[in-house]
C-alpha cells in the first residue's frame, strides 16, 4: 500500500495543546505506513516535534480510553503551574476528549 492510499484515510481525530497528545485514526491496513511516516516527522507547522507511538488500538473506545488516562495524569502533573484561565481550558479539552466519540 502506497503513502498516498493511507493519506486518504488519516484522521486526527483529537489534539490537545496542553499535553501535545494527538490521536491520530487511519485503516488498519496503513497503519504500519504511517507509524513509519509519523516516525520520521521531525517538524509540524514551524515546531519541532518527536512523534511517539502510545498505543495501536483496535476500536475508537480503547483508544479514546487510553488517551484520556494520559491525559489526565499529564494535567495533574502540571495544573498547579497552570494560570487559571488556561487551567480551565485545559480542563475543558479534558472533558471533551472523555464526552467524544473517536
Amino acid at each position: 500500500m502506497g503513502l498516498g492510499c493511507a493519506m486518504s484515510s488519516l484522521q486526527v481525530k483529537y489534539y490537545n495543546p496542553f499535553t501535545r497528545l494527538a490521536v491520530v485514526r487511519c485503516d488498519r491496513e496503513a497503519y504500519e505506513q504511517v507509524w513509519l511516516t509519523m516516525s520520521m516527522m521531525r517538524e509540524v507547522q514551524h515546531r519541532r516535534v518527536t512523534p511517539k507511538l502510545l498505543q495501536v488500538a483496535g476500536t475508537s473506545e480503547s483508544c479514546r480510553a487510553k488517551a484520556a488516562a494520559l491525559v489526565a495524569r499529564a494535567m495533574c502533573a502540571c495544573a498547579a503551574t497552570l494560570p487559571p484561565h488556561q487551567r480551565a481550558h485545559a480542563a475543558s479539552h479534558q472533558q471533551r476528549l472523555v464526552a467524544q466519540e473517536l
